[in-house]
């Protein structure tokens, strides 16, 4: 059960996550290098966590 409610955190982070990424599309490339660098961290610790 812990596996699935993981999963289902990482998928609803990752829905969240694109919409944002598609706001901040049109912002500085800074923003958007920065925002992905951030981005894949947060997934790779959630990931970590549920395994």
């Amino acid at each position: 059960m812990g596996n699935d409610y993981f999963f289902n955190l990482l998928m609803m982070l990752i829905i969240a996550g694109l919409s944002l990424y598609k706001r901040m599309w049109r912002s500085l490339p800074e923003v958007k290098s920065l925002f992905s660098v951030w981005w894949w961290i947060l997934c790779f610790q959630i990931a970590q966590k549920g395994s």
